[in-house]
C-alpha cells in the first residue's frame, strides 16, 4: 500500500494503518507492533526491545501528520516476548513539541495543558535540527529506569551483536581462567589443553622466524623465533583494523597478547633450562643465549613477568575492542526529529 493511502486510512482512525506507519518509522516488522485507539488515547505495544529515547522521538514525529483530535494522548509500552515485565512505559500528549526526556505521564499532561502560541514560537533552522531537551534524572528515576537483572538479556539483544558478544566472552573467559597456566610447571605438565594447542600453532611461526631472521646476524637469528611469533598476529590484527574489520582485529590482538604469555614461559626458563626443546638436548636455548649475551641472565624471572604483564594489557585491550565492535551503534543512538 502506498504511503499516502496509509496516511489517509490512519487519519480515519484505522489502527492497522497507524501500526504500519509506525513499523516503517521504527524499522520493525508489523507483527512486532500492536496499536489500539479508543477515545483519543492511542496505546502502542512494542514487541521488541527498543531504546527508549529513539522510540519516543520517532513515534511522536510519525504521529504528527495524524494529529488531534483523533489522537490526544499516546502510551508506549515496550514488552518483548521473553521479558516477564515491560522494559519501560511512557505516556505523553500528542503536542507539536516532542516530549521532554523521560518525564512521567502526569508531568507531561500538565505541560500539555498550557496553550502554545505557534505564531510566536521560534522554529529551528532546517539546516540545524534540534535534539529534544533532556531533563536531569533523579537518583530514584535512574534506579527505576536502568535495566534490571531480569531485563539484561533483552537489553543485550537490542544493543549488541549476540554472536560477536558470545565469541569475545569466550576469549575473555579463557584469559581469566587460562592465563594462570602460563608458567614453566603447568606447561611441562600440559594440563591446559587449549594452551598446548595454541602453543603448537605458535611454534610453527616461532621456527619460521629463526629461518627468516638468520639473514640479519646470529643475535637476530636466535631472537627471530620469539619475535616472529608475536609479529605475525600483530600484522594480522593491524591489517584487519586498517580495513575496518574491527572485531577480527580484536580476536587477532588477543592472539598477540597470548603470544607474549607464551614467550614469557620461555624467558623464565632461561636459567633452569628445564623445558623440552624441539630437536633434543643439544638444541640451543634461545633465551638462555640471548640473556647471557646481554648480561641479564639473572633477571630472567623479572623479564618473563614483564612480558606476561605486557601480554595481559594487550589481551584486555583486545576484549575492550571486541565488546565495542559488538555494540550496535546505529540502533542505540536516537534519531533527532526532522525540522
Amino acid at each position: 500500500m502506498k504511503q499516502i493511502d496509509l496516511l489517509l486510512q490512519a487519519r480515519q482512525g484505522d489502527p492497522i494503518a497507524i501500526g504500519q506507519l509506525l513499523s516503517q518509522a521504527l524499522k520493525m516488522k508489523p507483527s512486532e507492533i500492536t496499536v489500539h485507539l479508543k477515545q483519543g488515547k492511542l496505546q502502542v505495544m512494542l514487541r521488541r526491545a527498543t531504546p527508549r529515547p529513539f522510540a519516543i522521538t520517532t513515534i511522536h514525529h510519525s504521529l504528527q501528520p495524524i494529529g488531534k483530535p483523533l489522537i490526544q494522548q499516546v502510551r508506549v509500552v515496550a514488552l518483548p516476548p521473553n521479558a516477564p515485565a515491560p522494559l519501560w512505559v511512557e505516556t505523553f500528549p500528542l503536542s507539536p513539541t516532542p516530549p521532554l526526556g523521560h518525564a512521567h505521564a502526569k508531568q507531561s499532561t500538565h505541560s500539555a495543558s498550557k496553550p502554545v502560541d505557534l505564531r510566536t514560537t521560534a522554529r529551528p533552522s532546517p539546516s540545524k535540527p534540534r535534539l529534544p531537551l533532556r531533563s536531569p534524572l533523579s537518583l530514584h528515576q535512574w534506579m527505576t529506569q536502568k535495566p534490571q537483572p531480569r531485563q539484561w538479556w533483552p537489553f543485550l539483544q537490542a544493543h549488541f551483536d549476540r554472536f560477536k558478544l558470545g565469541i569475545i566472552g569466550l576469549v575473555a573467559l579463557y584469559g581469566l581462567l587460562g592465563s594462570r597456566s602460563y608458567n614453566v610447571i603447568d606447561f611441562m605438565e600440559g594440563s591446559n589443553r587449549i594452551m598446548m594447542f595454541i602453543h603448537g600453532v605458535n611454534l610453527i611461526f616461532h621456527e619460521a622466524g629463526h629461518i627468516i631472521f638468520m639473514l640479519f646476524g646470529s643475535f637476530m637469528h636466535v631472537l627471530g623465533g620469539s619475535l616472529n611469533q608475536i609479529l605475525i598476529p600483530a600484522l594480522i590484527s593491524g591489517y584487519f583494523f586498517i580495513t575496518g574489520q574491527r572485531f577480527s582485529s580484536a580476536i587477532a590482538l588477543a592472539w598477540v597478547g597470548e603470544n607474549f604469555w607464551d614467550v614469557s614461559i620461555y624467558i623464565k626458563d632461561a636459567s633452569a633450562m628445564e623445558l623440552p626443546l624441539l630437536g633434543g638436548e643439544g638444541v640451543l636455548h634461545d633465551w638462555n643465549t640471548l640473556l647471557e649475551d646481554l648480561g641479564l641472565l639473572q633477571l630472567d624471572q623479572l623479564i618473563g613477568n614483564l612480558f606476561f604483564a605486557i601480554g595481559s594489557i594487550i589481551y584486555l585491550s583486545a576484549i575492550g575492542l571486541g565488546v565495542y565492535s559488538a555494540w550496535l551503534h546505529d540502533r542505540s543512538t536516537p534519531t533527532p526529529p526532522a525540522a
